[in-house]
């Protein structure tokens, strides 16, 4: 090691360390002092009892021009005095008026004669008593203290790490106060904390509506806090809340208030970080509005003329109308919540599930299901509609079915009447048709087939005129064009046709107009009777006839 650096270490770094205060009053000293002082202490002392008048000088006036420092800066300064080294240096180890003088001599001599050797120091309260130095291992002494110096500097980056960390923590905390300020201040929910004992822990602003409550009630057990507004009594109101800490569940409940208020109530548990339950958080939320549109939305329900229900995903009732629940001969609440499965015969409750699920699955509605529908006044016929409703990912079906047992039985009364009067028709009829108002057939039944020899579609398009003798098809489109103008009936009206084959037949046409709703020609609808037969047989029965009459005279 050269000479230099030996010099610096010596002069930067000694064992012998005096403690003072800016009133030069000795606080504590190194132990090693006593090689100097030989002696033990019996009174405080001050540094003027030891030091020269010209160190004491030097020493004030660093005092005073250090004394504006700010906390925690430290500076440095060197002196030399009589072969002396003073280290000294303002420190924050004991407190702001605390310096640290070091001083360190190679060879003493006689100047030790020249301090009172009744003083001596007991210094084992702050730092390890040191061993003695002498002048061979004096080096190896401050390698020491050179290394004890690097182990509180990392202490110090590891306390000013940690101080760094808490003063973040603390930033944080203080945000989440601010967030947590904000929110119960000036929000309109409702909401007050309650500690595990139901003691109240914190409330909100907007909790004055409905509890006489301010900020001297906290720590107050929350029971003993009167309700604006009572609903329930206190002990059922405690047996909730003890519930909800039981179960570690939430509850929730429609409170309604004078004046049409309505507020859902919930009743959620407090949990730390840590996961422990440590209380209950109470809120109200007004949702007045809500609760009048949806009063609204069933007053419109119950008064639609069908049955409206709105059910889950597995066959149960969430929500009916009153003309579902009058068909039931009960209420809208006693039917809410009910399965199918408890309400109707297996085979239909199974077939109305198989709907829904196929709906859920395809995501697509299904219409005009015409379906039977059992009720307790008797088995009818319903026209069900349905349609997908996704409710937070949950699969609802709304459904809306009209009772169509009356047009059922219409419909069947309606082909019974149809048949009866196709057989009657069939007996005194050969083939039906209707022609438009320009006198060209738009339909034409099979039994044309039977009469002129033509299937049905070769007749449609084409006129009954085209089917007779040019002087007959004049003689008939004249009475035809009267019927066309009047709108009056045909009523046998006696026309010779041609057949396929060119056979001349006598057909007997009646006919009734078709209107539409302002009273206007669409076209004319009957029926043709082959009459040849009983033309030809009329004809005979006149030429005998003659005959007769001719022989008589």
């Amino acid at each position: 090691m050269d000479s230099v650096y030996k010099k610096y270490l010596i002069n930067s770094l000694t064992p012998e360390c005096i403690f003072f205060d800016n009133e030069l009053n000795i606080l504590h000293i190194n132990g090693n002092i006593e090689y100097y002082l030989n002696s033990k202490a019996e009174t405080p002392l001050n540094l003027e009892s030891i030091f020269s008048q010209q160190i004491i000088t030097i020493i004030r006036n660093y005092i005073e021009s250090q004394s504006k420092n700010s906390i925690g800066d430290c500076k440095t300064k060197i002196f030399d005095y009589n072969n002396s080294l003073i280290h000294l240096s303002k420190t924050n180890l004991i407190d702001l008026t605390t310096f640290l003088l070091t001083f360190y001599k190679l060879d003493l001599g006689n100047n030790t004669n020249s301090i009172s050797p009744k003083y001596s120091f007991d210094t084992t309260e702050l730092y390890e008593k040191p061993q003695i130095s002498t002048n061979n291992n004096i080096f190896n002494l401050i390698e020491d203290l050179l290394h004890q110096n690097k182990n509180f500097e990392s202490r110090i980056t590891n306390l000013t790490a940690q101080l760094k960390s808490a003063q973040t923590l603390n930033q944080n905390a203080n945000s989440i106060n601010n967030d947590l300020y904000n929110l119960l201040n000036y929000t309109e929910i409702a909401i007050i904390f309650l500690d595990k004992n139901l003691n109240i822990r914190l409330f909100s602003e907007s909790i004055k509506k409905h509890f006489l409550i301010d900020k001297t009630d906290i720590g107050t057990p929350f029971l003993k806090i009167s309700q604006k507004f009572p609903n329930r009594s206190k002990k059922d109101f405690n047996k909730i809340i003890k519930k909800v800490i039981s179960s570690h569940k939430p509850i929730e409940l429609e409170v309604v208030f004078p004046g049409r208020k309505t507020y859902l109530k919930r009743i959620i548990p407090y949990w730390t970080f840590e996961n422990t339950l440590d209380g209950v958080i109470i809120s109200y939320v007004d949702i007045s509005k809500t609760k009048d549109l949806q009063n609204d939305l069933q007053l419109i329900l119950d008064h639609l003329p069908g049955l409206v229900f709105y059910k889950d995903g597995k066959n149960n009732l969430i929500k009916v109308n009153e003309m579902l629940a009058k068909e039931h001969n009960t209420t809208k609440n006693r039917l809410e919540g009910k399965s199918c499965f408890d309400l109707y015969p297996k085979e239909l409750a199974q077939a109305y599930l198989k709907d829904d699920l196929e709906i859920i699955k395809s995501g697509k509605s299904k219409l005009n299901i015409i379906e039977p529908w059992v009720t307790p006044q008797g088995r009818k016929w319903i026209n069900t509609n349905k349609i997908l409703i996704k409710d937070n990912n949950v699969h609802k079906i709304l459904g809306v079915s009209i009772d169509i047992t009356e047009l059922i039985q219409i419909e069947e009364d309606l082909r019974s009447s149809e048949k009866r009067l196709m057989d009657i028709a069939k007996s005194t009829s050969d083939w039906f048709w209707e022609v438009d108002k320009t006198g060209v057939y738009t339909y034409c039944s099979s039994g044309v087939k039977n009469v002129l020899g033509y299937y049905p579609n070769e007749v449609l398009g084409k006129s009954p005129l085209e089917f007779m003798p040019k002087d007959e098809a004049n003689r008939i489109g004249e009475i035809f064009k009267g019927h066309l103008l009047s709108k009056k009936p045909i009523k046998n009206l006696i026309n010779y046709n041609l057949t396929k084959d060119g056979t001349l037949i006598c057909l007997l046409t009646n006919g009734v107009p078709i209107l539409d709703n302002k009273n206007n020609l669409i076209g004319f609808r009957g029926a043709d009777k082959d009459i040849t037969s009983q033309i030809n047989a009329e004809d005979e029965l006149k030429k005998t006839l003659k005959q007769l009459e001719s022989s008589n005279n």
